[in-house]
């Protein structure tokens, strides 16, 4: 019989498409990676799961988004196939199907990604384009940098200017874009680096191609479910810091540059240590996905009002 919802997973894709719809996009648990797309509508506290018929090759730990017309997503891997993925994936809002994008006659003799996972790709929207950045390939973590423009299909790659300072290569970090008045910016955060975790943060000027460090975080983390909320504050959900599996929420107020923490009882109904959740937001409300725990993957909902959400970081959202 098949499942009215998705089977618990992580390393999946949560993304809004209207004040009350989210679409999940593949993901994995220890036995199985998925391919399949769920709908998931939400209301007034209640929510509801409808699957979709349209697929992609089953993987985790890919990245992307979008907007209320099309979401894209990058990369990701098949871990019991043996298999690691850069092509780009669309999600068609109005029709609600997946298709595979053909980038590959406008790059004939460029640069391309290398297939990977745990990367970030992230949507600027004042421009069509992406960026992605990090990750891992089959050979290791990666530092590179693409913009991929989604209305012509190229990729270009950024590489440091002359004794500019560049993030080191790293995987499950934590990447948004935001707007700073008009002037785009990827704000960068943690992630494991030669196997330790980091509490780097970066902001990169897109237009500019230049990095610059933040002050530190007041946490080493890695592999933790993060969105942006109104253009300004980036919530972080469980994760790592390398030695437990966490379980707190976290705020960046990427303008001030100050952090907040709150312990989950003010949020959610379990408190238990999760990495690699998804978290999607709307402008009524923040939705908690799934993630892994250290005996087995979830496949809860959690709605978090942005009021709640206020409230408990004491913050006017």
């Amino acid at each position: 019989m098949e499942s009215k919802e998705p089977l618990p997973r992580a390393q999946s894709m949560l993304s809004s498409i209207s004040s009350d719809k989210f679409i999940l996009i593949a993901g994995a648990n220890r036995t199985e990676h998925f391919g399949d797309a769920w709908l998931l509508q939400v209301d007034a506290g209640n929510y509801k799961w409808v699957r979709l018929n349209t697929s992609i090759p089953p993987r985790s730990g890919h990245a992307g988004g979008g907007d209320t017309a099309r979401l894209y997503l990058f990369g990701g891997q098949n871990a019991h196939a043996e298999k690691l993925y850069n092509d780009v994936v669309v999600f068609d809002c109005a029709s609600l199907s997946l298709s595979q994008e053909n980038y590959e006659s406008a790059n004939v003799g460029k640069e391309i990604p290398v297939p990977r996972n745990s990367h970030t790709f992230c949507y600027d929207s004042s421009a069509k384009r992406f960026v992605l950045f990090g990750g891992a390939s089959s050979v290791g973590e990666l530092n590179d940098l693409f913009i991929y423009n989604i209305e012509t299909k190229e990729w270009s790659r950024r590489t440091a200017k002359k004794d500019q300072e560049w993030p080191s290569a790293r995987e499950m970090h934590v990447a948004h874009v935001y707007l700073q008045g008009t002037d785009p910016r990827l704000i960068l955060i943690g992630g494991r680096i030669n196997g330790g975790i980091s509490s780097e943060v970066w902001e990169y000027e897109i237009n500019g191609n230049i990095w610059s460090r933040k002050k530190v975080a007041p946490i080493t983390i890695a592999a933790c479910g993060s969105a942006l909320v109104k253009n300004r504050y980036v919530i972080l959900y469980g994760g790592t810091d390398g030695v437990e599996f966490l379980n707190k929420f976290w705020v960046y107020d990427v303008v001030e540059d100050k952090w907040k923490s709150v312990g989950p009882e003010k949020l959610i109904k379990d408190s238990s240590g999760k990495i690699t959740s998804c978290l999607g937001v709307t402008e009524k409300c923040l939705v908690v996905y799934g993630g892994c725990g250290v005996e087995k993957e979830f496949g809860d909902v959690q709605l978090i009002p942005l009021e709640t959400l206020s409230k408990a970081f004491e913050i006017a959202f």
